[in-house]
Order: structure tokens, then sequence, then C-alpha cells
């Protein structure tokens, strides 16, 4: 399982864990796969992140996903201290990708 942030979420993400709203009412059982309308009820209700279960691929194209968002986010980046940390986070994310293979 994995906390992921909801604007990462993705159609076809399973729960992981009930999602409640603050006072409890439960919005998305265990198991539930999540549809686009899913996604946008719970970024309606405030919810910020979520456990989710993903086959193996799934997790591999999310984290494929997040690599290309960094490597958008850091172009034309040329500050030494922040490409290191730029690799440092490639290097975690391809860790995470390995595990996941």
């Amino acid at each position: 399982m994995e906390l992921v942030g909801i604007e990462s979420l993705q159609p076809g993400f399973v729960i992981g864990a009930d999602v409640a709203n603050p006072s409890g009412a439960l919005l998305c059982p265990r198991g539930f796969v999540l549809t686009e309308e899913a996604i946008e009820r719970l970024r309606s209700t405030g919810i910020e992140a979520v456990m989710v279960e993903s086959a193996p691929a799934e997790q591999v194209a999310h984290i494929d996903r997040r690599l290309q968002r960094l490597e958008r986010r850091f172009e034309g980046v040329d500050s030494t201290v922040l490409l290191e940390l730029k690799e440092i986070v490639v290097r975690r994310l391809e860790k995470m990708r390995m595990e996941v293979q």
C-alpha cells in the first residue's frame, strides 16, 4: 500500500483502506476501484491523500509519470544544489520502481 496525494490519484487505483470524511461517513471502502468521478468527489470533500493498493504495472506507470513530471520541473535549472536534490529524488523513485517489479 502507498499513501497517494489526491492530485496523483488515477482512475483504476484500488483503495487500500476505508476513506471517511471528517465526520466519519464512509466515502470509499477498501477495495473500491477509483473512477474520475470518485476522485473528484474525494477532492470536493477536502480529502488530501488516500491509501491505495495497485497492481505492480500500475505502480510502475505511476512512478514513471512522477519521474517525467520531475524532469519537466527541472528543465532549465542549473543550480548544483537543486540538481543534486533532483538526483536524490530520481534515485529514490528508481529504487521504488525496482522494488515493485
